[in-house]
């Protein structure tokens, strides 16, 4: 059996500033790439420094490195791009995701009920338990 020697040029590197850790961890970025879309066309495109939206829970804000996260959202989203453009969404409904330091936000998905269209009333019977 061999012997098992550790290397620790590694992380030597990592102390001494020869390897960088940065991006992995995406914390010393200031900006992140961001896609706003609808069913019909990409709205925007390119570098953002913040987004601002709402979900169910409260308001929230996403920068450069956040960690990956999906969630509805609602009323509006501010993006403020790489410039300090503020770009402002009207959100009836949609999806905002984060990935790896990049953002994509879905708007106006439509809640659809869930697959009644497979359930035989007749055969299953009344929910309430009654024998109609």
């Amino acid at each position: 059996m061999r012997d098992y020697k550790p290397n620790f040029s590694f992380i030597r590197g990592i102390i001494f500033g020869r390897i960088s850790l940065m991006p992995f961890l995406n914390t010393n970025t200031p900006t992140f790439d961001a896609k706003i879309m609808n069913s019909e066309k990409v709205l925007y495109e390119g570098k953002a420094k913040s987004a601002s939206s709402v979900n169910d829970t409260d308001k929230f804000d996403i920068l450069p490195g956040h960690t990956n996260f999906i969630s509805i959202i609602k009323d509006y989203l501010i993006l403020v791009t790489d410039t300090g453009e503020e770009l402002k969404f009207d959100v009836e409904n949609g999806i905002v995701m984060v990935f790896q330091n990049k953002l994509k936000v879905f708007l106006g998905i439509k809640q659809q009920k869930v697959a009644t269209h497979l359930i035989d009333d007749e055969k299953i019977g009344p929910a309430d338990g009654s024998n109609e």
